[in-house]
């Protein structure tokens, strides 16, 4: 009895101890889920150059640290994205692809692992520009609290 009881807690504490390897906080990952949700990848695309990717980018303004979430159809630039403090793609079977953009390691409790290689299927092959931007929404971030606080939009129609 007692080897069983051994047995059935040597299981249960492997169980909880395995951690699934997360690269990016829940609540983060949520809101940027539930943007993509809201705006998601159209299924038909106009031309074959169109790369559809979402970016997050974090930026200070004032004493308040903001998250700005958009999608674009214009895939990575290189160039601006090395100069701009880049990195990703996050993707995973809920996470639509998604660059994120943290010069100042603003939302360093939000991104548990940064990833610098990123597959070349994401780069832009032309200076194709097939869309209207998205709106953007924008978030103020108090210690692990994500609030939308402005949603931007530019044009009416973006699919």
């Amino acid at each position: 009895m007692k080897l069983k009881k051994l047995l059935l807690g040597l299981i249960l504490l492997f169980f909880f101890a395995c951690k699934k390897d997360e690269n990016l906080d829940n609540k983060f990952k949520n809101v940027i889920i539930d943007y993509q949700k809201r705006y998601p990848i159209p299924l038909k695309k106009k031309r074959n150059e169109i790369i559809f990717i979402y970016s997050a980018y974090f930026e200070k303004n004032k004493n308040d640290t903001l998250l700005k979430i958009t999608r674009t159809s214009s895939g990575i630039n290189n160039i601006i994205f090395k100069k701009s403090g880049g990195f990703g793609v996050y993707e995973d079977s809920e996470l639509k692809p998604t660059l994120l953009f943290d010069n100042e390691n603003l939302g360093s409790k939000f991104i548990l692992k940064k990833f610098i290689k990123i597959d070349k299927k994401y780069y832009k092959n032309s200076d194709v520009f097939d869309e209207g931007f998205t709106p953007i929404h924008t978030y103020k971030i108090s210690n692990k609290n994500i609030e939308l606080i402005k949603i931007d939009t530019v044009w009416r129609h973006w699919d």
